[in-house]
């Protein structure tokens, strides 16, 4: 789906083609990996990505219908929404930091 948002943000030109092969190849790539490690089956892998399609299809929706206009109407808004979007990105890392650094040992 962020192949979607590009492409209403850009519109449909070799920028977002690039972009959506370079996505749809390495998510192939990814889940591939995870069945070749056996971390995953690939009944798994592929019920993760239709929910994943369908997650990310519900927020694209909902953003447009519903956030868009709080976040272009109030800084309050976008500041809260970036803000929470930050501390979750940075809490990610912190959590896969911790974890590889506790499986080195």
């Amino acid at each position: 789906m962020k192949s979607a948002a590009v492409v209403e943000w850009l519109g449909v030109n070799e920028i977002t083609a690039i972009i959506a092969a370079a996505s749809l190849a390495i998510g192939t790539y990814l889940s591939w990996l995870r069945v070749a490690q056996k971390l995953h089956t690939l009944d798994q892998v592929v019920v993760g990505a239709v929910l994943g399609f369908c997650f990310s299809l519900i927020w694209f929706w909902s953003w447009d219908a519903v956030v868009m206009e709080a976040f272009n109407s109030d800084l309050w808004v976008r500041v809260s929404i970036l803000l929470a979007s930050a501390i979750c990105c940075l809490g990610f890392v912190v959590y896969v930091l911790r974890n590889w650094l506790r499986l080195d040992r």
